[in-house]
């Protein structure tokens, strides 16, 4: 992992918890940067069992849910999962027009999470 990193990841119980230093780490111009971090996690990195911790986000691109859904397809094969925490309810209803709100597990915050998925 770079140096520089746009994320904080701990471990809770087995679950990868990956929150973002950076408030615009999802928006249009770092997601890129940010995509391959949380690619390499998977590809690279071998994590399974990840928690994203939306609770520092005040901006999600359209690109963030391509990346998010990518994610997710990058971990069916290996019996993944992706779970999301603490979104600001104005940015969850992104995820409502979208309709992937069917598609991922919401928490309102990292404990909750931990304690549903372990």
């Amino acid at each position: 992992m770079p140096d520089e990193s746009s994320l904080n990841i701990t471990e809770q119980d087995g679950i990868s918890v990956i929150g973002f230093a950076n408030a615009a780490a999802l928006n249009a111009y770092c997601i890129a940067d940010t995509a391959k971090e949380l690619y390499a996690l998977i590809d690279k990195f071998g994590l399974r069992l990840l928690l994203l911790d939306l609770s520092t986000v005040q901006m999600l691109s359209s690109q963030s849910l391509g990346v998010f859904l990518t994610m997710r397809e990058k971990l069916k094969p290996v019996d993944g999962k992706l779970a999301i925490s603490g979104i600001d309810p104005k940015l969850y209803r992104v995820f409502k027009i979208t309709k992937l709100q069917e598609v991922f597990e919401f928490f309102d915050n990292v404990e909750t999470a931990v304690n549903q998925l372990k």
